[in-house]
């Protein structure tokens, strides 16, 4: 009995309390406006390189690479991956010559449901931009529960977010806001 409670002990302290997500990406239900920790972290992920041809590209930011945020609160980032340049495969609506730059969360949540990660979308050609959030997987009744969550048009821009779901069943949150 002795042994159990130990190992018990043990394996609790070792659990780590999933980081809620929530007050970061809530705001994106009214028009795909960000917080400012949202912010923070987009600030950092990438600069912009122009090419010979004049066109722009994505370049992640040396210390994004490596893991190295500043200026976040310490329960996210716990959480957070390097960050990457990722292929999404969401289906024919994000091709994959978008550039995803993608944040990988351990042991996060939103909305209560565990998440994998986040990226922000971008194409330097044609002003194609936006957020992205992906769930992990989830039962129906869970998909079904996020699909009621009312998000709101930004007036000016008419920006709004939605969960959508891709043909190979990733759940996910989507905010463009391409110009």
């Amino acid at each position: 009995m002795r042994k159990f409670l130990c190992l018990c002990l043990l394996m609790s302290s070792a659990m780590v309390q999933a980081a809620d997500w929530t007050p970061v990406f809530k705001s994106l239900e009214e028009g795909c406006i960000g917080n400012p920790v949202l912010s923070k972290i987009t600030d950092q992920l990438f600069t912009w390189q122009r090419l010979k041809d004049g066109s722009v590209y994505p370049v992640i930011n040396e210390n994004a690479q490596q893991g190295k945020y500043r200026n976040i609160p310490q329960n996210y980032l716990r959480d957070m991956k390097p960050t990457i340049i990722k292929k999404m495969n969401l289906g024919e609506d994000y091709p994959n010559y978008y550039k995803h730059i993608y944040v990988g969360l351990k042991n996060a949540q939103l909305y209560q449901l565990p998440i994998d990660g986040f990226a922000e979308y971008v194409d330097g050609e044609n002003g194609i931009s936006g957020k992205i959030i992906l769930f992990k997987p989830m039962t129906q009744q869970n998909y079904s529960r996020l699909k009621k969550i009312k998000f709101k048009i930004e007036p000016d821009a008419e920006f709004q977010g939605s969960i959508q779901q891709a043909p190979n069943g990733q759940v996910y949150l989507w905010c463009d806001t391409s110009m």
